[in-house]
């Protein structure tokens, strides 16, 4: 068997077995690339777990420094290695601070092209702040492309950098990666799941994510359907606040914060799920830049109930893949009970969410597009 040729090295801060947003957008754009032929060496300051399987395209990051500034010393330095190891053809950075400061070295030092991606949340806030915007200016502008995760995050990008280098790739999804290897009678075990409607949401327990209005609008549908659960996974910092809540409402046989949780089950919760929701909103700068979650749902063949803010409406589409709601409680819990109260509409949503995920988010579809993007010959 051919050995694959690394041609692209991706510097990122996040990384699988932590799972985040961006970690899973790094490593989507690795399958992607290796999917359709190009090599990949992921550098990241997430130290290996000894528990997870080695990847042999990642050199992992050291313990006690993936923190906020000293990471950028175990990154430079799995990128210098990475570098002499393998001379890439182009680097991807997938942040501004860190990972920039990272590809603005590489390419002085070994004259390398490299993109950064852009988020949404950052770019906002380098408005707000004079160093963050200076070092934003000069990152995007010395980047050959700036790669944005949605079109949302893309019309935000002209304050700080030359538009015309602006694209859209929006965050590759393994295919096959939230549809099998699931027990789910485990998961049902495990979760106390037998025999429930389950509500999920996957994602970082911080306020913009709004899994307050969530529990809000179960506390008025519960006597509706009494068999109904909504899981939470995730950590951050509202999770003392969410408890308290849930003790309040009174919800606490109604609702499972189960922390993070592995891949494998994280799979399963998906296909265990009814409805993925995340009414998500703007908050303080910080805003949902595309929303990996509703796209694993939809692979999974879950409709989904977003918020309009942000970038989500690229991937959830109103009224086809599910609903993109104004986060109230009323708006919510009609689009909630809409979903619940209809089998057929439910069983319609998620498929055609299948059909659009596969189209336009699968590894082999957007490896197809970096391609081009990056002029890589396959």
């Amino acid at each position: 068997m051919n050995e694959i040729k690394r041609e692209v090295l991706i510097v990122t801060g996040q990384f699988p077995p932590v799972i985040g947003g961006i970690g899973s957008y790094a490593m989507g754009i690795a399958g992607a690339l290796r999917s359709v032929g190009i090599g990949t060496l992921a550098v990241t300051s997430v130290p290996r777990d000894s528990a997870v399987p080695k990847l042999d395209y990642v050199i992992s990051g050291w313990n006690w420094f993936n923190h906020k500034g000293v990471k950028l010393l175990p990154l430079m330095a799995g990128a210098v290695r990475g570098c002499l190891r393998q001379r890439p053809d182009h680097v991807i950075c997938m942040n501004i601070n860190h990972e920039g400061v990272v590809g603005l070295m590489l390419r002085r030092i070994f004259a390398l092209p490299f993109s950064v991606v852009v988020h949404g949340s950052e770019l906002n806030m380098a408005l707000r702040n004079r160093a963050k915007r200076r070092l934003a200016e000069l990152v995007m502008g010395r980047a050959s492309l700036v790669i944005c995760n949605s079109s949302n995050t893309m019309a935000r990008v002209g304050p700080v950098c030359d538009p015309s280098k602006a694209v859209i790739l929006h965050p590759p999804v393994s295919d096959d990666q939230f549809i099998a290897g699931c027990d789910l009678t485990e998961i049902d075990r495990r979760y106390r799941l037998a025999g429930k409607t389950v509500l999920l949401t996957t994602a970082t327990l911080a306020p913009r994510k709004n899994h307050q209005l969530v529990l809000s609008v179960m506390h008025e549908i519960l006597p509706l359907y009494p068999d109904l659960v909504y899981v939470i996974t995730g950590a951050g910092v509202m999770e003392q606040h969410l408890r308290q809540l849930i003790t309040t409402l009174g919800l606490a046989d109604a609702v499972r914060m189960v922390g993070r949780v592995s891949r494998r089950d994280l799979a399963g919760l998906y296909r265990r799920a009814a409805l993925y929701v995340s009414p998500g909103v703007e908050k303080s700068g910080h805003v949902e830049g595309f929303g990996i979650s509703f796209v694993e749902a939809m692979l999974a063949g879950v409709p989904a109930i977003a918020g309009n803010a942000g970038g989500v409406s690229d991937c959830v589409i109103d009224g086809v893949t599910g609903f993109t709601i104004e986060p109230s409680a009323q708006s919510l819990k009609g689009a909630i009970l809409s979903v619940l109260c209809d089998t057929k509409l439910r069983q319609s949503l998620g498929a055609a969410a299948r059909r659009y995920a596969l189209e336009h988010f699968s590894y082999r579809a957007q490896g197809q597009r970096l391609v081009e993007l990056l002029k890589l010959s396959a």
